[in-house]
């Protein structure tokens, strides 16, 4: 049985025109009041006061225009109050229907404010017994012929973004150039009896694609708008105001604030092309936002074209808190609306209201709706979900209680609930970036010690703080369990305090141990493409720091024979030797960054720039390392067509005889007959033919075939040229014993080309039989040997063996055969045939 459910509040009679306001809700079709029978053109042009006890609607075409609708608070209050309507004959349209903050306790009433697209702005004042009466209007833009696009109210300010109108030297920009001729400013107000005063115009941000201002406590976010038509790599960026403070955030859907700048001095604001340039890499191109939401204490939550529902805090910190079944991709046209009721999370998906703990990400509820619906958030009880139907305004109550008591009690997220919520996200996380076939269970994840912070440890990190100052808990269990990894994290964000009011030098260092610790968290998670990208920034922005991480992280020590050793477990070797391709980087005019490799040929980068001659070593240990990891189960599905890793680390070295070298090590390193061949040829390209015979007596006495390989190589080289003259000896040495004399003349007739130059043609240069004659001579030696051998085999000895004993045998009579035959006698006692007495 459900235990939350809705429950109607009221079916709009206490509204003064309250039939007409549901027919504008139920109609499907044109009319005089809507222009569109779709969803989100009727319910997106539907704005509610704070309170609850004002709905307007915004009417676009045929013309421009304003409806109102009152509750009565009071039976006894007149129902002929003068209304808040505006005639549908202007030809400006209407942006928005704002309420300002009424600082003045003593003042009642409500403020309200229609902003018009040309800027102007009309003032109106509600009172209960009189209705709406209009106040004043006031210009609110500084640019003539500017469009207000998105309005907001932030405290006692008014943020908006306008279109500024292209200039004669502009009017021939391209089509693209026109994304970024948005500007956002704000202006203060004061309200006094019967009017209102706005404060001078300030630019906040210039040369901006259009964005849609979203006011969330004392901060406004800027949020990419669709309509503007941005490119698509800088529609996974938004942007935050802090009004205090006059600074400014850059921060990724995926990954939260990427960059903060201070207030900016200069009087037209921050250019936007500019700050952009320093994240563009970051970008999230295959992201979008479909819906979005705020709350009073500075929080913004989101839904990605993915299906994910994200959340950042005041803070900066993003956590994904609920996948929805389906993403918005194939949600289609239905109504996504979304609002955050302090720590709970109302989402609607066409004709379904979803009700998600925001904490830890739990779906408490899914309720189906019989009509379309719209959240609203009521300032007098923000902490229970609202909702706008064509039957009335609802509400969400538990069946045996209050909501609000709901939350209070804590009966719906239990300590063991939310551990249990915890540690299966985090299996889920590693179960889909895992190898193996086994499955991952919370208690092989407790056991291993394998958690890392999941996407709820921010707001636990948050109740931890608490914790150390002495106030309750909800979560201790979770803690108890957590406190290293939490400890850590303090760590981490004491030493970002310090490097905010460090001097240059002791910021490098603090740099240096965020580098350190970032790579290091990298390297001992299941990384993915996206992390990968990470890594390479972080590589590419600090090198020298990431280097010496890399160092402290492999633990290398070179041992006295000259080669490294490593005290790091196999699973990190695992993570590096990954050949996990990265993402692509975004590029743009002006912006041009490395292109991102793998981690094993990022780190070998680092070899390569910092100890190249350590590269060959460290070669060695990858490919010990990674035969260990072959024989392990972890690496049963590596597949067998995957690359060397001596090709993979031959893949750094820049092209250029500086690093023949080089490459040379690492061809022999590699152990493999086809790189020891392909580094005997670049030593025989070079001339180095001490090295050449050097390579050759060492690889030979490996293998027969290998050795026969480079012997033909050398002899190839003998029909070309006399450079190999004085090493004649040591060549023939390494002559195989399986080749014969027609074979090594076969090799060399083969390597003169009949159609090509002779490569003898000055006196004294001749390959002539007189220095081949050592070689034939010990290959002759050599054959006459085993030919002896045969015929001493086959040859008969030099006395035939002693004549085996005869029988006598019997005599054929001519009669038994049928025909005359010759008689036999047996033989003598000297051993010769008898005479035959017949003849």
């Amino acid at each position: 049985m459900k235990r939350l459910t809705l429950h109607q509040e009221t079916d709009f009679s206490d509204f003064t025109q309250g039939r007409v306001l549901i027919d504008f809700l139920k109609q499907n079709s044109a009319s005089s009041i809507c222009h569109t029978n779709n969803i989100h053109s009727r319910l997106s042009n539907i704005r509610i006061s704070p309170n609850g006890h004002h709905i307007h609607i915004i009417i676009s075409e045929p013309k421009s225009g304003l409806l109102t609708f009152d509750k009565h608070i009071r039976h006894t209050q007149s129902r002929n109050q003068k209304l808040l309507v505006l005639s549908r004959t202007r030809s400006v349209y209407i942006v928005d229907v704002v309420y300002l903050n009424n600082s003045n306790r003593d003042r009642v009433g409500d403020t309200a404010v229609v902003v018009f697209e040309n800027g102007k702005s009309d003032f109106w004042k509600y009172c209960e017994q009189e209705g709406w009466h209009f106040l004043q209007t006031l210009e609110l833009c500084q640019i003539p012929k500017a469009k207000v696009r998105s309005i907001c109210v932030s405290g006692n300010i008014i943020v908006w973004c306008e279109e500024t109108p292209p200039s004669k030297t502009t009017s021939a920009i391209s089509v693209h150039q026109n994304c970024f001729c948005y500007r956002v400013c704000s202006r203060s107000y004061e309200l006094e009896e019967g009017a209102a005063i706005l404060g001078e115009v300030k630019v906040i941000l210039q040369n901006s694609p259009r964005f849609m201002t979203v006011a969330s406590g004392n901060n406004v976010h800027l949020l990419p708008d669709p309509k503007g038509g941005a490119f698509r790599n800088i529609s996974g960026f938004f942007l935050t105001w802090f009004p205090q403070c006059g600074s400014l955030a850059i921060s990724s859907i995926s990954r939260g604030i990427l960059l903060r700048k201070e207030s900016c001095a200069m009087s037209d604001g921050y250019n936007f092309t500019e700050l952009v340039s320093l994240v563009l890499p970051l970008a999230s191109n295959h992201l979008e936002i479909c819906a979005a939401s705020t709350s009073r204490c500075d929080s913004l939550s989101f839904l990605l074209s993915s299906g994910w529902i994200n959340m950042i805090d005041s803070h900066g910190t993003l956590r994904q808190v609920y996948k929805l079944a389906d993403s918005c991709g194939t949600i289609g046209g239905k109504w996504i609306d979304m609002n955050i009721y302090h720590n709970w999370l109302a989402v609607i998906v066409g004709r379904t209201l979803y009700l998600i703990d925001a904490q830890c990400g739990l779906k408490l509820e899914k309720i189906l709706l019989k009509t379309d619906g719209m959240l609203f958030v009521n300032c007098q009880d923000s902490q229970v979900p609202h909702i706008l139907t064509e039957a009335g305004l609802f509400q969400v109550k538990c069946r045996d209680q209050d909501f609000s008591h709901v939350l209070d009690q804590g009966c719906v997220r239990p300590d063991d609930v939310l551990m249990k919520a915890v540690f299966e996200e985090s299996c889920r996380h590693y179960q889909k970036r895992s190898l193996s076939d086994r499955q991952i269970t919370v208690e092989t994840l407790v056991a291993d010690r394998k958690f890392q912070a999941p996407f709820l440890l921010s707001s636990i990190l948050c109740d931890f703080l608490k914790v150390q100052d002495g106030s309750d808990h909800d979560y201790g269990q979770l803690l108890g369990f957590l406190k290293p990894e939490l400890k850590r994290f303090m760590l981490l964000d004491g030493i970002k305090m310090l490097a905010t009011a460090a001097s240059e030098k002791d910021q490098s260092s603090c740099c240096e141990v965020l580098v350190c610790e970032e790579v290091g968290r990298l390297l001992r998670s299941d990384m993915d493409r996206e992390d990968v990208l990470h890594l390479n920034l972080m590589f590419n922005m600090f090198p020298s720091e990431s280097w010496r991480a890399t160092q402290g992280i492999l633990q290398l020590t070179l041992n006295e024979e000259g080669s490294f050793s490593a005290k790091v477990p196999l699973e990190l070797w695992g993570t590096i030797l990954s050949s996990v391709q990265p993402l692509a980087w975004p590029t743009h005019q002006g912006f041009l960054p490395a292109v991102p490799v793998p981690v094993f040929e990022l780190i070998c980068q680092m070899f390569l720039r910092y100890q190249p001659q350590w590269l060959p070593r460290f070669l060695e240990l990858a490919q010990q390392c990674s035969g260990d990891l072959l024989s392990t189960s972890s690496r049963q599905k590596a597949s067998p067509d995957e690359t060397p890793l001596y090709k993979r680390a031959l893949s750094v070295l820049p092209l250029g005889r500086d690093t023949q070298g080089l490459e040379v090590e690492l061809l022999l390193c590699s152990c493999r007959p086809t790189g020891i061949l392909q580094a005997l040829r670049l030593l025989v390209d070079r001339r180095q033919w001490e090295q050449v015979l050097q390579l050759a007596e060492r690889f030979c006495q490996q293998s027969p075939l290998l050795n026969k390989e480079i012997f033909t190589t050398l002899l190839q080289e003998l029909s070309q040229h006399r450079d190999l003259d004085p090493y004649l000896d040591r060549v023939w040495a390494l002559c195989p014993t399986d080749i014969t004399s027609t074979g090594i003349l076969g090799v060399l007739l083969e390597s003169l080309s009949p159609s090509g130059p002779d490569p003898f043609r000055t006196q004294n240069c001749q390959l002539t039989l007189g220095l081949l004659r050592p070689l034939l001579s010990q290959v002759l030696q050599r054959e006459t040997k085993v030919n002896q051998g045969c015929v001493r085999v086959l040859w008969p000895r030099g006395h035939p063996p002693p004549v085996p004993p005869r029988q006598p045998r019997k005599v054929l009579v001519e009669s038994d055969v049928g025909h005359p035959c010759a008689t036999y006698q047996p033989e003598s006692a000297n051993g010769r045939l008898a005479a035959n007495p017949d003849g």
